[in-house]
């Protein structure tokens, strides 16, 4: 059950028992700061290297969720324009199909939960507030993502993805 509250965030609770987190806008350098040392953390995790922290781009907003002064979750969504996406080095010809008809094309990437948080409800309102975003606010048409290959039976079946380009190896991570 999601509750707006007064301000700049979006509160729900964790688990029953566990406290409330917040979904805000990584709109402070603190904010960025941190959702960019959790995604760094994370992937390096995994042995991947990711550059740089969230900076400020015009096309391209972060969203945290915190669990007091804890950012536990963060994901940034892109909007296509003259600059591009990040999906682009990669999959730029495959992207380019779906511009060539015409569409609004948005990505999300840099998607990070902390270890200890096993949370669906953190993971659903991100997505969510993403979707507002990019859907309702910016009426974008199409969602692209990134994923690692074990992750993609994930975003078919609970997230309604289709595969829409093969397989590549990543340099950037």
């Amino acid at each position: 059950s999601l509750v707006v509250e007064e301000g700049d965030s979006l509160q729900t609770q964790i688990a029953p028992g566990r406290g409330l987190f917040k979904i805000r806008l990584a709109d402070k350098q603190g904010r960025r700061e941190a959702a960019g040392l959790l995604v760094q953390r994370r992937y390096a995790w995994r042995g991947y290297q990711v550059g740089g922290t969230h900076g400020i781009h015009p096309n391209r907003i972060t969203l945290s969720a915190s669990n007091g002064d804890e950012v536990v979750a963060t994901i940034a969504v892109g909007l296509d324009s003259m600059a591009g996406l990040f999906v682009d080095k990669l999959y730029g010809e495959d992207v380019d199909r779906i511009r060539a008809l015409d569409r609004r094309i948005c990505e999300f990437t840099k998607l990070a939960i902390e270890a200890s948080i096993r949370s669906k409800p953190i993971l659903a309102a991100l997505f969510h507030i993403a979707y507002i975003h990019a859907r309702r606010i910016n009426r974008c048409t199409d969602l692209v993502v990134e994923v690692n290959p074990r992750h993609v039976a994930f975003y078919e079946r609970m997230l309604g993805f289709t595969v829409w380009g093969a397989e590549k190896i990543d340099p950037r991570v």
